[in-house]
């Protein structure tokens, strides 16, 4: 009855009118007019009929005023007392209202309704980033801003009222979350590999001395260890497995990694030379499997780059620290016996070779990579040489092996190259490890079996992996590396003159007639190559320099400035061909020869790349500064090319990278 009632107690009029009916009715049934009461009956039917079907139907869909303001009141009540902070601004990032526990994460407690959103949140919340941030159709969005030095986790809501659409939004506060995290990350275990590099080289020459210097590298690694709360053990003779938190990777980085510098100069002020370490450190998220294959790709990664310096592998990159001592030759050749043995066998096991070397190819990388032809020929197997027809160290190759009938048609294109490529085809890069500088980076994408032989540093890692990397940066050339191999895996007497010959020449280029770089293998692989019918005077005469060379390299030494007293820069902006970097690399070789110069830089563009030739007396690491320009190579000789930059801005970028190293010098000098 109460239904009943608030649901026609609105309609007054009506009931009025319907009492109005009713005495027309008994006025009409007194005065005998039966046709005016007959009608007067039906039409007060009909209006009972209608006011009972009207008010059954609000009875069924009407939500009472009472509960309508019940609810009403409940929801702003319940968002006014929420310890969550709760905003709603309109379309045009204006507040419309907001609740008491967002002023309190705001320190200035403004009045703020009316006022832009963006002002509020220092632009970090406005509606289009929530709208932006809405997936398809979904009701809710979510924002994660920092405002007021707290990180929130913002839910968004979209409302409309009267036609306009309004954002409700519940602020998360995730402090306490993030700290928890960040205190697991701090506490995640990570590993470390750690090896001495060039003791059992050294130790050949001071074979008593060996125990103390051992030990005394231990003591200053477990020294080290203990500093950061560090488990480090010794599993094998010179080499260390540590186990530590992420949290002290902070520590070690900030140092950058003085542990190598502390150890090197330990062991020069004992021996009178210096010992190096390199460590692998993986940074890296998963199990233990995970962390380890990582710290030992790491420690791998260091050791191509010659050792002396830490790298740590991390998800998505790569850093390096260290690295500033020349490479320490290596007497012995059982890597080489290795690698031999393992590259042996791919050759034999593949349907074709393909080989190839850097772009612009010199002597060292086309002798390296007729070598390994040489190889394949002996097995057997079908190969090709992957090059640029228009190089002209090319022509002079191919006028030196004219003789000999099987290279007819050994060397092709990169396009013909990728023709050649089946499932079973193996490609082999000489003389280069950094992949842009690859004769054709798309054959190496594109070929699943892959060998490297390179004395360069290492600049990066691969995408797909690589069967055989053989890196070794204390040797003098790849031709010298490449000789071994061939001494390893052929009969005496297999190679022809013309192949030995261009192989001295790759050493000799490399070494500047054996006057750099040359140690006790690289004059064991020139005896190797003289014993297979090398003369050192008809290699000699490939270095032979025509009289547009001699005034192009006499123009570059011409227009040389001298900068910090030490460092010889030349450049020249006329646009010069491919062979005119010949006589920019002898530029530089000859820029030495200045008194006081310890480095030297040629730059040269070449059609839209300015080519860059790098030159050390062997006291300032020319590797690391070019490698902050995209380039590399080795301590005492490097190269980079920097595409659409005008010479003013390259020679910017090079005085840069100078500054930057030769502060960093003097810093770890304490000069």
């Amino acid at each position: 009855m109460k239904k009943l009632y608030d649901a026609v107690k609105g309609k007054r009029i009506l009931f009025s009118a319907l009492a109005v009916m009713l005495v027309f009715i008994m006025v009409s049934s007194f005065s005998g007019n039966g046709t005016m009461l007959v009608v007067a009956v039906l039409l007060t039917a009909i209006f009972i009929v209608f006011v009972i079907a009207v008010t059954l139907f609000e009875m069924s869909g009407k939500i009472p005023d009472s509960g309508s303001s019940l609810l009403s009141n409940l929801t702003v009540d319940f968002l006014m007392k929420l310890d969550m902070p709760v905003l709603i601004m309109d379309d045009n990032d204006n507040i419309i209202w907001y609740n008491k526990a967002f002023t309190v994460y705001d320190d200035e407690h403004k009045i703020l309704y009316g006022k832009s959103v963006k002002d509020a949140t220092d632009n970090q919340l406005t509606y289009e980033k929530a709208m932006k941030s809405k997936a398809g159709a979904a009701a809710v969005s979510t924002i994660s801003i920092d405002v007021f030095d707290v990180p929130f986790e913002v839910r968004a809501f979209q409302i409309t009222s009267k036609g306009k659409n309004n954002f409700l939004t519940i602020w998360y506060d995730n402090s306490v979350l993030n700290n928890v995290k960040k205190e697991l990350d701090d506490s995640a275990p990570l590993m470390a590999y750690i090896v001495v590099d060039n003791l059992t080289e050294i130790i050949q020459n001071i074979q008593e001395d060996y125990r103390t210097a051992s030990a005394n590298i231990a003591k200053a690694l477990t020294e080290w260890a203990a500093s950061l709360g560090a488990i480090l053990k010794e599993y094998e003779r010179d080499k260390f497995f540590m186990l530590f938190s992420r949290k002290h990777l902070v520590t070690m980085i900030d140092s950058k990694f003085s542990v190598l510098d502390n150890i090197r100069e330990l062991t020069e002020a004992q021996l009178g030379m210096p010992l190096t370490v390199t460590i692998g450190i993986a940074n890296v998220n998963g199990g233990f499997a995970e962390k380890d294959s990582a710290a030992k790709q790491a420690l791998e990664y260091g050791l191509q780059r010659g050792g002396d310096q830490a790298v740590v592998k991390g998800i998505n990159d790569t850093k390096i620290f260290g690295g500033r001592t020349k490479t320490v030759e290596k007497r012995t050749k059982i890597r080489s016996r290795i690698i031999a043995h393992d590259l042996g066998n791919m050759i034999a096991e593949s349907s074709n070779i393909l080989i190839m070397g850097h772009k612009y190819a010199d002597y060292d990388s086309l002798a390296a990579a007729v070598g390994i032809a040489r190889l394949c020929l002996d097995k057997g197997k079908k190969v090709n040489i992957i090059s640029n027809e228009n190089d002209i160290n090319l022509m002079f190759v191919k006028q030196k092996l004219t003789s000999l009938d099987f290279y007819e048609n050994i060397f092709v294109d990169k396009i013909t190259g990728q023709d050649l490529i089946s499932a079973e085809t193996l490609l082999v890069v000489v003389d280069v490890n950094n992949k842009n500088l690859f004769e054709s980076p798309e054959i190496f994408d594109n070929v699943r079996k892959k060998v490297i032989i390179d004395h360069h540093r290492k600049t990066e890692e691969y995408s797909t992996p690589v069967d055989i990397t053989y890196i070794e940066p204390s040797s003098s050339s790849a031709s010298e590396l490449v000789s071994e191999i061939l001494e390893q895996l052929l009969p005496a007497g297999s190679l022809e003159k013309e192949e030995a010959e261009l192989l001295l020449a790759g050493i000799m280029l490399d070494t500047k007639q054996f006057s750099r770089n040359a140690g006790v293998r690289t004059f064991g692989a020139a005896v190797y190559l003289r014993s297979e019918g090398a003369n050192p005077t008809d290699a000699q005469l490939m270095f032979k320099t025509n009289s547009d060379d001699f005034i192009k390299q006499a123009k570059f030494e011409s227009s040389t400035i001298i900068y910090r007293n030490i460092y010889a820069i030349s450049a020249l902006t006329d646009d010069l061909t491919e062979e005119d970097k010949i006589a920019a690399a002898k530029a530089a070789d000859s820029m030495l020869s200045m008194d006081g110069v310890l480095a030297s830089f040629v730059l040269c563009r070449v059609g839209d790349i300015i080519n860059i030739s790098a030159r050390s007396s062997g006291t300032v690491n020319v590797q690391l500064i070019l490698e902050n320009m995209g380039g590399g190579g080795r301590y005492d000789v490097a190269g980079a090319q920097l595409e659409t930059f005008d010479m003013e801005q390259a020679l910017t970028m090079l005085r840069d990278s100078i500054d930057k190293y030769t502060d960093k010098e003097m810093l770890t000098k304490g000069q």
